[in-house]
């Protein structure tokens, strides 16, 4: 079986714990504020201080998030007939998120929200309680996925030395990056490093999006 337990790291790494409905509320503050203080003396290179946009786009991924988080992860061990249209659909989500995203963003807002990207395909694509075999196609993705994800992760931490320094969450991520990256990699050592790419699983054409590109996000 292809997959392991994450039980260990779901709590640290799951979206909402609770409803979208419980959760439905009014922003209390407007998008175009600044978290800058008045008599702040100017920093680009601070990481925390941006718009409250930035806090209103993160707020769009962990919605995006929590509805695909569910199904396969909160709805029972009864595994799906057919999860691609699921994660195809989720994929492109995330993606015109991430295309959405202000063009004025500073660099280092635009990794952070990058690298949660990449975290969430990495995330969705690998096995689940109801998604126990992953496909070849789908592992390639994965293998993909987490090299960039730590290329990044490791340009991003030298660069955030200056900016804020990495959380016990960063460090959860990369462990499960980690341990995902492995265990794709056991039993396709000759397939993946050569860049031979499966065929995608087969979905109805009119039910979903097409998955996602290599190399692509």
């Amino acid at each position: 079986m292809y997959g392991f337990d994450r039980s260990t790291s779901l709590i640290q790494s799951r979206a909402f714990s609770f409803s979208d409905d419980s959760a439905n509320f009014a922003l209390p503050f407007s998008p175009s504020q600044t978290l800058v203080p008045p008599d702040f003396k100017d920093d680009s290179n601070h990481i925390l201080f941006e718009s409250f946009g930035s806090a209103v786009d993160l707020s769009k991924l962990r919605h995006i998030q929590s509805g695909w988080y569910i199904k396969p992860f909160q709805s029972g061990r009864i595994p799906l007939s057919d999860p691609y249209p699921l994660i195809w659909r989720s994929c492109e989500a995330m993606r015109d998120w991430f295309a959405g995203l202000s063009p004025n963003l500073s660099p280092q807002v635009r990794d952070f929200f990058e690298l949660k990207l990449l975290y969430s395909y990495i995330y969705i694509l690998a096995a689940s309680p109801r998604m126990p075999f992953v496909a070849p196609f789908a592992q390639s993705l994965i293998f993909e996925h987490c090299i960039r994800y730590v290329e990044k992760m490791t340009s991003h931490a030298i660069e955030r030395v200056k900016t804020a320094p990495l959380s016990f969450y960063d460090a959860m991520r990369l462990y499960v990056t980690g341990r995902l990256f492995i265990e794709v990699v056991q039993g396709n050592e000759d397939r993946l490093p050569s860049g031979i790419i499966s065929d995608p699983p087969h979905v109805p054409i009119d039910s979903t999006p097409p998955p996602p590109a290599l190399h692509t996000l």
